[in-house]
């Protein structure tokens, strides 16, 4: 570079070409990944933990069965008790349907004659003992006793009399009715007790990841204790916050590209799944649900969306870096160069208009920028018009004083430039952006 002359050194910078990249004007959104379903499944009955299947981090499927298991010792004995209740009542209910055997009619009848011989016979007791206590033979006690004797006697065949002629009768239809309650009654307890035994375990309804466990085996817990949370295995949804001015401008099925920090430089792309009928009363933005098929993509990751609004077209663009806010408005720095030596390279200030951002580049128009012109994306602090540009980032392996040392150097050095300038050389200003040396502006800003 020796023979530059007189006057300011060269500035280093890093330069970048202006581009034409497809690009359509898009609806920019920033979400967040969730499953589709999360469940925190809870104990509906109370006892000790006696299982855990699966830990935080592990998949459960659906075949797998339960996921966390309660002692139900209690429940099972309570289902074996309401087992037998009902089949003592559907035994009821089969005799006050059919009605007494003959046979226990026979036994009824010969019941009623032998309770008809000890009344009578106490009767005659009775007659014979009022004789006498007439006659003054017999204590008054005597008597009176007789006289329970054949009372009791007569009470016990009524009695049997009334057992006869009602299962000679058949069975009253309430006491049909009554019979039928009772079976109906154990039948709904013995429901309740399996249900409560059934519920000594639990496993959610789809294939699931467990994504907190909240208890441990051998805990005791009661109804509504939170066990478990799990999420859906296999889908994950993005949410965005839409603007209301564009409602209009998003429906069910449109494509959505989007980045996520994971996965840097990698698009994915997913269908609008619907847009909430109400907006967040804390953002005023309306929820936005985009299905997300990729499986490695897990819920609670940062995503950047976007919705082309027209098919992309070649659009201007440059990189971020090199636009400055300046006292003129928006500007960058453009390198020009010397046909006739391309060693020869100045600074020039273009006032220029940005849109929308894509990636690390942004959409520029001006009329003095053209796709190829190289633009100033480092260094640019020290740039003033017409100064002298050195592109380090253009410079072949070794830069100029063979160093050995190519590529570009670290933010605010000039790597790839020699340690110190050769005898006769003019000073070479290193890349500062904060300091501003080797300015004659004194480190102003573009403009």
């Amino acid at each position: 570079m020796g023979g530059m002359g007189d006057g300011p050194p060269p500035v280093a910078v890093f330069v970048e070409p202006v581009q034409l990249v497809d690009y359509a004007p898009a609806i920019d959104l920033i979400g967040e990944t969730r499953a589709e379903q999360r469940v925190t499944l809870a104990a509906e009955v109370a006892g000790r933990v006696t299982g855990i299947r699966h830990r935080v981090g592990e998949r459960h499927a659906v075949s797998d069965g339960w996921l966390i298991s309660i002692d139900g010792s209690t429940y099972d004995s309570a289902v074996h008790a309401a087992e037998a209740a009902l089949a003592q009542a559907r035994e009821n209910l089969r005799k006050a349907q059919n009605g007494p055997r003959p046979e226990d009619i026979r036994a009824q009848q010969a019941q009623l004659e032998a309770a008809r011989a000890r009344m009578q016979q106490a009767e005659d007791n009775l007659a014979r003992m009022e004789a006498l206590a007439k006659g003054g033979i017999i204590a008054e006690t005597a008597l009176i006793a007789a006289r329970t004797e054949a009372e009791t006697a007569r009470s016990a065949y009524n009695a049997s009399e009334q057992v006869l002629l009602a299962m000679q009768a058949g069975t009253r239809d309430e006491d049909l009715r009554a019979a039928e309650a009772a079976v109906n009654m154990a039948q709904a307890n013995l429901d309740s007790s399996r249900i409560s035994a059934g519920r000594t375990v639990l496993s959610p309804k789809f294939d699931a990841i467990v994504s907190n466990l909240m208890v441990e085996i051998g805990q005791y817990v009661g109804p509504g204790t939170p066990l478990v949370e799990v999420v859906n295995a296999g889908v994950t949804e993005a949410w965005f916050n839409l603007p209301e001015e564009e409602l209009g401008n998003v429906a069910p099925g449109d494509d959505v590209e989007m980045r996520f920090t994971a996965f840097s430089g990698e698009i994915f792309h997913g269908g609008v799944i619907s847009v909430s009928p109400a907006a967040d009363e804390q953002t005023r933005q309306f929820p936005l649900r985009v299905h997300v098929s990729d499986e490695r993509i897990m819920p609670g990751m940062t995503v950047e969306g976007r919705i082309l609004r027209d098919s992309p077209v070649p659009t201007m663009m440059i990189n971020m870096d090199s636009v400055i806010q300046a006292p003129l408005g928006t500007v960058c720095w453009v390198m020009d160069t010397d046909p006739e030596n391309p060693m020869n390279a100045t600074a020039r200030q273009v006032i220029i208009e940005t849109g929308a951002r894509l990636d690390n580049m942004v959409v520029v128009t001006a009329e003095d920028l053209k796709p190829g012109m190289m633009v100033v994306t480092r260094g640019k602090q020290q740039v003033y018009p017409t100064a002298k540009l050195i592109p380090v980032n253009l410079m072949p392996p070794g830069g100029m004083g063979g160093s050995g040392e190519g590529g570009p150097p670290a933010d605010g050095e000039a790597g790839g430039m020699p340690p110190a300038t050769a005898p006769g050389d003019p000073e070479i200003a290193p890349v500062d952006d904060a300091s501003g040396a080797g300015n004659p502006c004194n480190g102003e800003s573009a403009g």
